[in-house]
């Protein structure tokens, strides 16, 4: 199994991939932690953690990811709440699981990935904002 070399690429590539999510509205992706003000709906990656050695020597690592999908600000609770269920149904047309795992080597960033767990709904506080969305689980090796 190749290893994970380039930790940016692997969360620019899921940045990516949930961005072609078309909506309407449109997803954004970022690769990294929002601060400030969050432009709606945003699907952003950038909490990881990691168990090296999987194989009991060097080289299988597994990472597990964190994307936050932030559907829209918590003055527009019940939309918002419409909105995250199109993007956490599994089978939706507009749904990150799907879009993320269509390519589950990121074009090449790793040697595979399955998006394993939804937390939410929650309320996520940035800065002085708070926005309704949910955390998705994506392990990667």
């Amino acid at each position: 199994m190749a290893q994970l070399t380039d930790l940016t690429a692997v969360r620019k590539a899921l940045a990516a991939a949930a961005a072609t999510i078309a909506g309407p509205p449109k997803l954004r992706g970022q690769h990294y932690v929002p601060t400030g003000t969050v432009a709606t709906p945003l699907f952003a990656v950038g909490e990881m953690e990691t168990d090296f050695d999987q194989a009991m020597h060097r080289g299988v690592d597994e990472w597990l990811f964190q994307g936050r999908l932030y559907a829209a600000p918590v003055a527009d609770g019940r939309a918002a709440s419409e909105l995250l269920d199109k993007y956490l149904a599994p089978l939706s047309a507009m749904s990150i699981k799907t879009a993320i795992e269509v390519d589950r080597t990121l074009g090449g960033a790793c040697a595979t990935l399955r998006v394993e767990r939804i937390h939410g709904y929650a309320v996520y506080t940035i800065g002085t904002d708070s926005y309704i969305g949910a955390r998705f689980d994506i392990r990667v090796w």
